[in-house]
């Protein structure tokens, strides 16, 4: 009988465990509680944008096969892209679902296409990303909610980019889940923190932009 050879490592982290269900349950607490302090609106906004996300990912999930990823990544996506935007009030509310979207379809397509080459998903987030930001910004643009010169076309440029470093964060949580200790909701947990500490670091530097 033949011995698995010492460098074949197993991914042995269980993908809706104990463990997992503390952190992510931690982790959404925490960027309610944080959404909070901007309004029931903005509140209730990330309860929507996780619902849709969901949905999304049921649906991404079906299409691939790979429901886990899909629904995962999905929902991390979109609360990273909605936590963002939360930390600009002056944004046009659709502007912040626009980016709960880009986060949420970026690392969707990501992580079911291309978890495992970094070029290939720096060009399926940038794609996803810029693709979702103009799907939900074009209808209110063509109902008139949206002026021609409002500030949602820096949002619209910006997009690519923020779906190209989703790709780029997709990629790096991947590779930890497979070659660490550290499983990937774990990393997907400081994720999400990592931008509630960004947005305060940011208030507390840039106090006009809030």
């Amino acid at each position: 009988m033949e011995s698995t050879p010492a460098r074949v490592r197993t991914n042995l982290h269980p993908q809706f465990g104990l463990s997992a269900l503390l952190w992510t349950t931690a982790a959404v607490a925490l960027a309610l509680a944080y959404l909070r302090g901007f309004g029931v609106a903005a509140c209730l906004g990330g309860f929507e944008i996780t619902a849709l996300a969901l949905v999304v990912g049921l649906l991404v999930g079906k299409i691939t096969g790979q429901y886990a990823a899909s629904i995962f990544w999905s929902v991390v996506g979109a609360m990273f892209g909605y936590l963002s935007a939360a930390g600009a009030p002056m944004l046009d509310p659709v502007v912040r679902y626009a980016w709960g979207f880009v986060g949420c379809a970026a690392a969707a397509m990501v992580a079911v296409f291309s978890p495992r080459h970094l070029f290939r998903s720096l060009a399926i987030g940038a794609a996803s990303g810029g693709a979702a930001m103009l799907t939900v910004l074009t209808i209110p643009f063509l109902w008139g909610a949206l002026s021609p010169g409002g500030e949602w076309r820096f949002d619209a440029l910006c997009a690519p980019l923020a779906g190209a470093w989703m790709g780029l964060a997709v990629v790096a949580v991947e590779w930890a889940d497979r070659k660490t200790p550290t499983p990937r909701y774990v990393a997907g947990a400081g994720l999400m923190l990592a931008v509630i500490a960004g947005n305060l670091a940011g208030a507390a530097l840039f106090p006009w932009w809030t």
